[in-house]
């Protein structure tokens, strides 16, 4: 366990998040959504207390984006 690659989600977002319906943007660090007008927390600012290592975002963001790309 990496506490610099860890945040809290409920079970639901958490399964979500591992499956990169949502990432976090590495420069804004706000939610994004795969599917934006369908979800309320898109763009969403998060409350975090501990710093997240910038490799675990970027790497979660760029399989975001080629998830939503192929599905568009």
């Amino acid at each position: 366990m990496i506490t610099r690659n860890l945040i809290v989600l409920c079970p639901n977002c958490h399964s979500q998040f591992d499956d990169f319906y949502f990432a976090i943007d590495l420069e804004t660090r706000a939610v994004h959504c795969i599917f934006e007008e369908d979800e309320p927390y898109h763009q969403a600012s998060l409350n975090i207390v501990h710093e997240l290592d910038p490799k675990y975002l970027e790497y979660a963001w760029c399989i975001f984006n080629k998830k939503k790309k192929s599905i568009q």
